[in-house]
């Protein structure tokens, strides 16, 4: 698709998990990061990442020796 759009695909880049968050102050956008971290839903995202990549990462634990405990 890249390159039927030009593009070579050596220069084009993933960002995984970035989600900007902008507002017209800086008030407004910290308001909208609280309410969308409000909204964080960690199995609702493996269920999306899963969706998007076809592995069920239900089968794995969400806490346990090794994985980072959120914070």
């Amino acid at each position: 698709m890249v390159v039927a759009a030009g593009r070579d695909p050596i220069t084009i880049k993933i960002f995984a998990a970035t989600m900007p968050i902008i507002g017209r102050t800086v008030e407004e956008a910290q308001a909208k990061y609280e309410k969308a971290k409000a909204a964080i839903s960690i199995k609702g995202g493996m269920a999306k990442f899963s969706s998007y990549t076809n592995i069920d990462l239900a089968q794995w634990p969400i806490y346990g020796p090794g994985v980072p405990v959120r914070g």
